[in-house]
């Protein structure tokens, strides 16, 4: 379990603020922010707990896809419409397939991909170019 983007995940599908999950989790902003970026990688049992307690029921890879799939696309920035396109050429997803994917859909869709998303990125690049 990838921490970091659990939490993340978890906050993306919900719609929570960090203050709200801080709220939910009775810990300070500053703990889910630590959490969610990846600096507390050992919550406490207590926490880790609470943690588990908040997502029971929800399948964990896929609120993991969504998380790493945000952050792909946080990272990535305005290139993200080439990854987009490099996605569509690399995996044949029809370009209006991708349009019609829900946010969260999407990031799980990024976030599961094991290939290296700067490759997609760059190749989506050169066909929008050429």
């Amino acid at each position: 379990m990838v921490l970091k983007n659990l939490i993340l995940g978890y906050r993306k599908i919900t719609g929570k603020s960090i203050d709200e999950l801080a709220r939910e989790l009775e810990v300070p902003k500053t703990v889910v922010e630590g959490l969610e970026s990846g600096e507390i990688k050992h919550p406490t049992p207590k926490l880790l707990s609470k943690i588990k307690r908040l997502t029971r029921g929800l399948d964990e890879k896929e609120i993991e896809a969504i998380g790493r799939g945000y952050r792909i696309k946080e990272f990535l920035g305005n290139y993200f419409k080439y990854f987009l396109k490099g996605l569509s050429k690399e995996k044949g997803i029809k370009t209006s397939k991708i349009k019609e994917m829900s946010p969260t859909e999407l990031y799980k869709l990024v976030g599961k991909l094991d290939e290296d998303f700067i490759k997609i990125t760059d190749k989506g690049r050169i066909a929008s170019h050429s």
